[in-house]
């Protein structure tokens, strides 16, 4: 049965995040040089609080962090309260890469815990899905966020593992950044690894440049694409008209121009919508039932846009440079990950926003997190109920 607690519940998360992870990547990035007394660690946990919470605005962080500080949060975790000043100095002036790079760490440390859905199981490589999200934001207010003459936008490249649904890279621009240009040039991609992209990634200077480097993808072939005749070069038929596999070689001038124009495409048939759909790749091993199967669990990363913007704080942010965005926005990510390494050790049937909300409830609850988080409905019984005074005692 669940016992009584003297820590309250957030303490207790803040203490699952090794301190030597902070401290590594403080250094790293020298955040503490010349402080004078405020750590970036500090920060670091009231915008967890921040994001754990729902927490609406700064003032409404900063009197939630009061309580963790009445309820013994520096004494059981070791770090600070900060006022909301100081907090808005550090999101405008503390490097956010300290978080990047504390999220790679702890994404590193728990990964073991959270692998075995899709890729390393089914395909011994790592499959990954790429898309982008808008934040849209107002111009007047953050002047760096270009996006149109009215309107700003910050807009998250994001290369979500399958196997562990979680995003490896996040890369932020300006709103006016195409998902091709972000993919072609800032993003990096494993070698050997699959690479699902919807349509928006059509480019076939994309297509060569992840040939070249070895990295294999999967994406929708535009209707307009100029290819010689699939029948020319069948692969393969189903018997059942459900699919065809063919090569093809792409004929149009950017195509020939890009020095790789040779691809795979397969067509495939989706029953449940009644339509046919076209793929093409640079991988001629996988199966079509693979390749149809992948593109279709590109939809996780929708799932992901779609699980942070509603559980999470990134649509309101507590300061306007592009730090401060990025601080926020990778802080969600720790977020997300340590909910989903909680709800993985619980024995409870959680989904992850029935645990965003309840914790957000209970982050200041007195009980064990374990007993919690396996029996979300029990409350806390004393160790000794006879110590409990009646209502009207005299003692």
């Amino acid at each position: 049965m669940a016992q009584s607690a003297t820590v309250a519940i957030y303490p207790q998360i803040v203490n699952r995040i090794p301190k030597i992870l902070i401290s590594e990547a403080v250094s790293k990035y020298m955040t503490d040089y010349r402080s004078k007394g405020v750590r970036h660690a500090d920060a670091i946990y009231t915008l967890l609080f921040h994001q754990l919470s729902g927490s609406v605005s700064m003032r409404d962080t900063i009197l939630g962090m009061s309580s963790c500080k009445d309820n013994g949060y520096e004494q059981h975790s070791g770090y600070k309260a900060l006022k909301r000043s100081t907090l808005s100095y550090v999101l405008a002036h503390r490097d956010y890469r300290v978080l990047e790079a504390l999220y790679a760490a702890l994404y590193k440390l728990y990964k073991p815990g959270l692998k075995g859905r899709l890729s390393e199981k089914r395909f011994g490589r790592p499959v990954y899905s790429v898309d982008s999200t808008t934040l849209i934001l107002c111009l007047s207010v953050f002047e760096w966020a270009h996006y149109s003459r009215s309107k700003g936008a910050v807009k998250l490249h994001t290369m979500l593992n399958n196997d562990t649904l979680l995003p490896e890279v996040i890369v932020a621009t300006d709103g006016k950044v195409g998902d091709v240009t972000a993919a072609r040039d800032i993003m990096k991609f494993p070698a050997g690894s699959i690479v699902v992209m919807d349509r928006g990634y059509n480019d076939y200077k994309l297509f060569a440049q992840l040939t070249s480097d070895d990295v294999h993808f999967i994406t929708r072939l535009k209707k307009d694409a100029q290819h010689t005749k699939l029948t020319d070069a069948v692969r393969s038929v189903d018997p059942n008209g459900k699919w065809g596999d063919y090569e093809t070689c792409l004929t149009s001038e950017q195509a020939i121009a890009s020095g790789n124009c040779v691809y795979r495409v397969v067509q495939w048939y989706d029953d449940e919508n009644d339509r046919w759909f076209e793929f093409i790749t640079n991988d001629f091993d996988l199966k079509p039932q693979e390749i149809a199967m992948l593109y279709r669990d590109r939809w996780q990363i929708e799932l992901f846009f779609k699980k942070i913007k509603q559980n999470l704080r990134i649509k309101d942010f507590l300061g306007t440079s592009f730090n401060a965005v990025m601080s926020q926005v990778w802080c969600a990510a720790i977020a997300v990950l340590m909910l989903e390494v909680l709800r993985l050790q619980s024995t409870y049937a959680w989904s992850f926003s029935n645990l965003a909300h309840n914790l957000r409830l209970n982050l200041l609850s007195f009980r064990k997190l374990e007993d919690w988080l396996n029996s979300p409905g029990i409350a806390a019984i004393p160790e000794d109920p006879s110590a409990q005074q009646e209502l009207f005692s005299t003692a």
